[in-house]
This record gives C-alpha cells, structure tokens and sequence, in this order.
C-alpha cells in the first residue's frame, strides 16, 4: 500500500465508520500516524525502522493535504 493510500483508508475509515465530522476524522487519522511515528523513532537507525518511519511521514503529509 502506498502512503497516499494507507492515508486514504485511515481517514475514510473514520468518517465513514466512527465519526463522520472529516476535520475531527483527519485529526484522529494524524493520532494514528504521529503513534505510529514515535514507535519507529527508536528504530530509525535500522533500515526497517527508516523505511517505516519515512513510511508513515509520507502518510502523514498526504493525510494533511486532506
């Protein structure tokens, strides 16, 4: 899956599942990513954990240009 559509199935998912309010559905999507951000911080220094990381940045951004 890419970061654009990882950032597409987050946020559709909590405005069609959960909330239905998209600003509010964008920022529970951003509380996702920014967890997923700081467990792969520890790891950045390992190739695993810098592609993760880099991944879900770019997940991040897309899901700002929401």
């Amino acid at each position: 899956m890419t970061p654009q559509e990882k950032a597409f199935h987050l946020y559709f998912s909590f405005v069609r599942d959960i909330i239905g309010d998209s600003e509010k559905a964008k920022q529970c999507a951003l509380k996702v990513v920014n967890e997923m951000l700081n467990d792969h911080l520890s790891n950045k220094t390992k190739r695993y954990g810098r592609e993760r990381y880099y991944f879900w940045q770019q997940v991040k951004q897309e899901i700002d240009g929401i």
